[in-house]
């Protein structure tokens, strides 16, 4: 927590406000309070609590040596953190919030494409909607016997009712504390502000995504694809377009006859993709857009 504290100390903020018995909660329930303090002191919507499904869902990130994905259907948005390697969930923690920018072990994050730096702090600080948030958390060993740290936020559909089997909401003294705007970058792969130049993510110091200008529903007049990923098998993408819009993306293998269709919104992933030249394509009453993406 000395980290943690000191990280906000440069920035001009007060320490972390933990309930008395910190310590001694699961890593999950760390998880969740550390998420609660940063999402309270910029002044956003706290997640509501952890779920047994969600914690599943993280422990499943942890065993198949990637970023978590909810096993619901009922879900608008959600974003996950991976870290390997720390020893324990609140020092890779320390890594997604303030050691994920230019030159860190962040592997979204590197000279040529800086578009990945402070990913994993952004998906904290994730600007959601109005629906219900949850959480899940995990801390464990990998295939390979290495530590290892997942979170997975969310928010549900109108049908989605988490039971929550803890709840902490940060304390008033969070919540009223000054912050600047989120991150306080002025583009993609600058820092949380001048007063912080530190930054990390990779398989030795943790896994993460970045600080972008969170998405504001309703703010677009056209669909629009924010941000597109390839990583391994998997390709992610970020919606933005008018707050009511439900999306319609397919993702259609190029000279290959193979296709994907679903409705989508918000954060979207395509999983179990197959190396191979796709055409994707989100469509909506916004618009049509398309993308040739390419997965090694």
């Amino acid at each position: 927590m000395g980290y943690l504290d000191e990280a906000r100390a440069n920035l001009g903020q007060p320490p972390y406000a933990l309930p008395a018995d910190f310590t001694s909660l699961s890593p999950a329930e760390q998880a969740l309070v550390l998420t609660n303090s940063d999402r309270a002191l910029y002044h956003l919507p706290p997640i509501g609590g952890l779920t047994n499904a969600l914690d599943q869902d993280a422990a499943a990130g942890i065993a198949s040596g990637t970023d978590p994905q909810p096993s619901t259907s009922d879900w608008y948005e959600y974003t996950s953190n991976a870290a390997w390697g720390q020893a324990n969930i609140v020092l890779a923690y320390e890594a997604w919030m303030y050691d994920d920018g230019p030159d860190s072990g962040n592997l979204d994050c590197t000279p040529s494409d800086p578009s990945g730096c402070w990913g994993h702090r952004h998906d904290i600080l994730w600007q959601f909607g109005s629906g219900a948030l949850a959480m899940g958390a995990a801390s464990g060993t990998d295939a390979s016997g290495e530590p290892s740290y997942t979170t997975l936020l969310l928010e549900g559909s109108s049908v989605y009712s988490p039971a929550y089997i803890y709840t902490w909401p940060a304390g008033d003294a969070q919540a009223a504390a000054p912050a600047s705007p989120i991150g306080g970058q002025t583009g993609p792969g600058s820092a949380p502000s001048a007063a912080l130049s530190t930054s990390a993510a990779s398989r030795s110091a943790g896994g993460r995504r970045v600080p972008r200008a969170p998405l504001a529903r309703g703010a677009r007049s056209a669909v629009k694809i924010a941000a597109l990923r390839v990583r391994r098998h998997r390709i992610t993408l970020r919606l933005a377009g008018p707050g009511s819009a439900d999306f319609h993306c397919s993702l259609r293998r190029l000279h290959g006859g193979w296709q994907r269709s679903k409705r989508c919104r918000g954060l979207v992933t395509f999983g179990h993709v197959r190396a191979g030249r796709y055409r994707l394509r989100v469509s909506s009453s916004a618009g049509v857009v398309s993308r040739r993406v390419v997965v090694p």
